[in-house]
């Protein structure tokens, strides 16, 4: 499984990324817009992410707009729905609200800051099993 974390907190991004590594091949950006870019090199490699982790706020092209991008990217592709990256959002427990629309616009899951090592593997586990 390769995995794209994107968060614009070190310290958060460092600490999914240990979690994950278990699990899979972790690389990590610091910006929608590196997200973006990094997503869509993958895909012209054919090497796709199959998990990618957004945080919803991070300065410039934020984890809502990422999201958007990605899923137009792949729409424009014609990545069917179930060759899609899984997108989990990541958020502060005050942003919950904001999960919501993310699902609405593709998101798959989330994870609540700050990070529950179990409550992570198993959300990766689950997604990767649909």
């Amino acid at each position: 499984m390769k995995v794209l974390v994107v968060d614009d907190d070190a310290l958060s991004s460092k600490m999914l990324e240990r979690i994950i590594s278990s699990l899979a091949e972790v690389t990590s950006v610091n910006s929608g817009v590196s997200a973006v870019l990094t997503f869509s090199q993958a895909l012209d490699k054919s090497t796709p992410f199959d998990v990618i982790t957004l945080d919803i706020t991070m300065p410039g092209l934020d984890g809502i707009g990422a999201l958007q991008e990605i899923r137009k990217i792949e729409k424009t592709k014609n990545i069917p729905k179930e060759k899609q990256a899984k997108i989990i959002m990541v958020t502060a427990h005050s942003e919950k609200h904001m999960v919501l629309s993310c699902i609405k616009m593709g998101c798959d899951d989330y994870i609540a800051k700050p990070f529950n090592k179990d409550v992570v593997i198993n959300k990766f586990k689950g997604l990767t099993k649909r």
